[in-house]
């Protein structure tokens, strides 16, 4: 049976209210737009160019809501109609009443297309109880399970397998004396597609069927199996659809088990088809900038309070600055040593415009090697309308605690042997390393030892780095081995996680063999770069710095004394080979690397 498709196009745009009148000297063809293209195009479209989409397998352990969702995505790109490959109800059921009931669920959520539906019969659909004779009502075509088209010199076929499949003589019979006689009709058309349900090669029947084809000119989809693939069969282009609606396992993309349709362009007779995975294809307005904003002020305004690696309390704060509800999830992650009552369990709640919620967690003692949890936080909100989602992953913010003892007759000279009655801090584990832990590749890739020290006028720093191999060969400082120090000297209850105001960061690149040292300064301050002393020493396997910083250059007014305490940051920037990105990682002290930014994890320093 072959049903004309015939889809009229009116070209009333000067008589369309709001429009003016149209020139017809502007109305380019593809080929005389490529004439006045700044590049002609390697292959431009054929004027009488069409799109269709093919929809996979809905049925099989459906999804709630991805057909919806693909008839949505399909609808934005427009094209001229939409095929199956069969499986869109559950069916095996002997209650007519289930059946049509299915049919309802599936035939509304279709109705939402734009374009015309074609539907081809798959197991599920069809080979059960009464589900064939409902079907054949429902969606045959002349009191058949199977028919053809023709659309701009193409053909179309749709057949149904499970007849053949399960070998009902009657059916099959019937379709392949169709079939034979369909084809050799079609003979002159620019492209055959045909769309049947079960997979059919390395089966009798899909050598009958390859008898009746030019491979030249025809293309296979199919479905059924709920997993992509492709190939030539016998000269044939030969497509296995994943499924558009069926629950698909989390596996890697590359093992074709995703939800997904296909989009197909045909430019004079020839197609192209692209596979699109579901959820890719994006509304115009996907991103609202009116949501965008108040999803930054959500991610913005949520903090989670350092704490020691002695007991204590760690105070979750969610704070709702923007004019719409936030729905937010928390899910903890790492060690739950770290927790009094063990790792907090999963937790959702609200809160309103304006609002804010806090969460209070005990914290038990641990060892410097026990890496922090992390707390997961995703967020929802509403905006006229919109509705935006996002999510930040917060460490727990752990500070190292260093003593500043009181020293005397320290040099400046890139040598410890005056430091010997000082014990280090050291950074030496993996879940210290930043930025790109993977390539660290050991403690003799990079670890640091950082010793204090103060007199009534100098803290003295003695940062001791093992480094196997060094790089210096880089003119932007960050992207050589080095350290980074930055400290911020405000009282308590005026340290707001932010660096701004007195807070200073130190940059000291490694120099090259001979090389007169360097330090700059963020904010630039000519007079603390002259005000500190420093020194740089290659040793074997690494590298010292020794500096000696003003408490005056520290700031104004700052003393050192018992009680008396500042937050201090180190890191060494470890580089080892050409790539700026693959080859460079961070070896913190305390917090994480983004210390010119977030203060809340400096290390505490009290003065002995």
């Amino acid at each position: 049976m072959r049903v004309l498709l015939k889809i009229a196009v009116a070209a009333a745009l000067a008589s369309a209210p709001g429009c003016g009148q149209v020139d017809t000297e502007t109305l380019y063809a593809p080929a005389e737009l490529a004439r006045i293209a700044g590049w002609h195009g390697a292959d431009v479209n054929s004027p009488e160019t069409f799109r269709f989409v093919v929809m996979s397998d809905r049925t099989g352990g459906h999804e709630p809501g991805a057909w919806a969702r693909a008839v949505a995505e399909i609808n934005r790109l427009r094209p001229d109609f939409v095929m199956c490959v069969g499986d869109l109800i559950e069916g095996y059921k002997k209650d007519p009443a289930i059946i049509r009931q299915q049919w309802r669920e599936i035939d509304e959520l279709t109705k939402r297309l734009h374009a015309p539906f074609f539907y081809c019969p798959g197991n599920h659909d069809i080979e059960y109880g009464p589900t064939r004779k409902m079907y054949t009502a429902l969606h045959g075509t002349g009191g058949k399970t199977y028919y053809s088209f023709d659309y701009r010199g193409c053909h179309f076929v749709v057949l149904d397998t499970t007849a053949i499949v399960n070998d009902l003589r009657e059916v099959a019979d019937a379709q392949w004396a169709w079939l034979a006689k369909d084809l050799a009709r079609a003979r002159g058309a620019r492209h055959v597609f045909i769309f049947y349900h079960h997979p059919l090669f390395g089966r009798p029947a899909w050598a009958r069927i390859r008898k009746l084809l030019d491979p030249a000119k025809t293309t296979v989809f199919t479905g059924h199996r709920h997993r992509l693939s492709f190939d030539t069969e016998d000269g044939v282009p030969y497509y296995v659809l994943g499924p558009t609606a069926v629950k698909a396992p989390p596996l890697p993309r590359d093992k074709g088990r995703f939800q997904m349709f296909a989009h197909v362009t045909v430019s004079a007779g020839r197609p192209t088809v692209a596979l699109i995975p579901l959820g890719q294809v994006l509304p115009h307005d996907f991103i609202s900038r009116a949501v965008s904003k108040r999803l930054r002020q959500v991610a913005k305004s949520m903090t989670l309070s350092t704490v020691t690696r002695a007991a204590g309390r760690a105070v979750l704060e969610l704070r709702n600055d923007t004019d719409a509800k936030v729905i937010y999830s928390l899910n903890w992650s790492g060690p739950a040593a770290w927790f009094a009552t063990g790792l907090p369990q999963p937790e959702s709640l609200t809160v309103g415009a304006g609002g804010v919620a806090r969460r209070t967690y005990r914290i038990r003692p641990t060892k410097p090697a026990l890496a922090p949890p992390a707390l997961e936080v995703s967020y929802t909100l509403n905006y006229k309308g919109q509705t935006g989602q996002g999510k930040r992953r917060l460490t727990l913010p752990v500070a190292a605690q260093l003593a500043a003892v009181r020293v005397t007759g320290i040099t400046i000279d890139g040598k410890l042997d005056d430091w010997d009655k000082v014990t280090p801090v050291a950074a030496e584990a993996r879940w210290q390393v930043r930025d790109n832990p993977a390539a660290w590749t050991g403690p003799g890739d990079c670890t640091l030892k950082v010793r204090l020290g103060h007199d009534q006028a100098n803290l003295y720093l003695a940062v001791d780095v093992t480094d196997e191999t060094i790089f210096t060969e880089d003119k932007q400082s960050w992207f050589r081995d080095g350290i980074e120090i930055f400290w911020d000297p405000r009282p308590p209850a005026n340290q707001d996680g932010t660096f701004a105001g007195p807070c200073r960061q130190l940059l000291i690149p490694l120099p090259a063999e001979g090389a007169a040292p360097e330090l700059s300064t963020n904010p630039h301050d000519a007079a603390l770069a002259s005000a500190v002393r420093m020194v740089s020493r290659r040793r074997k396997g690494g590298y010292v710095v020794e500096l000696a910083i003003p408490f005056a250059a520290i700031a104004e007014d700052f003393h050192p004394g018992p009680g008396k305490s500042l937050r201090l940051e180190v890191l060494a920037n470890d580089r080892d080979g050409p790539d700026r990105k693959a080859d460079l990682s961070c070896m913190v002290l305390s917090g994480d690397s983004d210390a010119s930014r977030n203060t809340a994890g400096y290390a505490i320093v009290t003065f002995k």
